[in-house]
């Protein structure tokens, strides 16, 4: 492999691995948004 091939493949990992990370932090986000209650000021009007 070239230099330049060595280089591309590099990043090209880089950015795969950032992919990776930010596909599991934005699914762990929507599985607590899933789990969230209502705080006590949503419940204000629901007596």
């Amino acid at each position: 492999m070239s230099f330049k091939q060595n280089i591309v493949h590099h990043y090209h990992q880089l950015i795969n691995d950032k992919i990776v990370s930010l596909t599991n932090a934005l699914n762990d986000l929507r599985e607590s948004s899933k789990n969230e209650t209502k705080s006590s000021a949503g419940d204000k009007y629901e007596t």
